[in-house]
C-alpha cells in the first residue's frame, strides 16, 4: 500500500503547468521536454529499483542466487546502498536505452522478465522522445508551413482563373514580400 504514494508524482506535472505562465517564463515546448525528461528519469529510477528487487525476491535463506546479477557483479557485497543504487541505475539505463544488458546479461527467469519490461519501457520512452522532438520541430516551422499552404492555394486559384504569367509572378512576389 505504501507504493500508492508513487502516484503523487502526477502532482508535479500540475505544478509545472502552473509555472508555464509565471515569472519563470517557461514556454510550453520547454515544459513538454522537461516533463518527458523527468518522466524518463522517474521510470529509470523505478526500473533500477525493480531490478534489484527482483534479485532480492529470488534470493534464498543462504543469500542471493549465484546466477543473479548482483552476485556476478559483486554488488551484493557492497556496504553502501548508494553504490548498489548507482549500479542498479546503470543497468536500468543501459537496458532502457537498448545499448546492452548492463554488466552481464540476465541470469535467471525473473531477471529476463525484468529486462524485457525494461527494454519495452525504454523503447516506448525513446519513441515518445523522438515523436516529441519531431513535433517541436514541426511547431517551430509552422510559419513556413502556413506560407506554403497559402502559396499553394493562391497558385491553384490563379491557375483556375487563367491569369497571365507576369501577373502570377507579381502575386507570388507580393506574398513572399508580405511573409518576410
Amino acid at each position: 500500500l505504501r507504493l500508492l504514494r508513487l502516484l503523487r508524482v502526477t502532482r508535479l506535472f500540475k505544478y509545472l503547468e502552473h509555472w508555464e505562465g509565471s515569472a519563470l517564463l517557461l514556454t510550453s515546448n520547454t515544459l513538454r521536454i522537461a516533463k518527458l525528461v523527468f518522466t524518463m528519469l522517474i521510470f529509470t529510477h523505478w526500473d533500477g529499483c525493480m531490478h534489484y528487487l527482483v534479485a532480492v525476491l529470488e534470493s534464498t535463506e543462504d543469500g542471493m542466487q549465484e546466477d543473479s546479477w548482483p552476485v556476478r557483479t559483486g554488488t551484493n557485497e557492497l556496504e553502501s546502498d548508494s553504490q548498489k543504487y548507482v549500479i542498479s541505475l546503470f543497468n536500468a539505463f543501459s537496458q532502457m536505452l537498448c545499448i546492452g544488458y548492463g554488466f552481464f546479461p540476465p541470469g535467471n527467469v525473473g531477471e529476463v522478465w525484468a529486462t524485457n519490461i525494461s527494454m519495452l519501457t525504454g523503447a516506448s520512452m525513446y519513441a515518445s522522445f523522438i515523436g516529441l522532438a519531431a513535433s517541436l520541430l514541426m511547431d517551430s516551422d509552422s510559419g513556413d508551413a502556413r506560407y506554403a499552404a497559402q502559396l499553394d492555394a493562391i497558385n491553384l486559384y490563379m491557375a483556375n482563373r487563367r491569369l497571365p504569367l507576369a501577373l502570377r509572378d507579381r502575386v507570388r512576389d507580393n506574398l513572399a514580400y508580405r511573409w518576410r
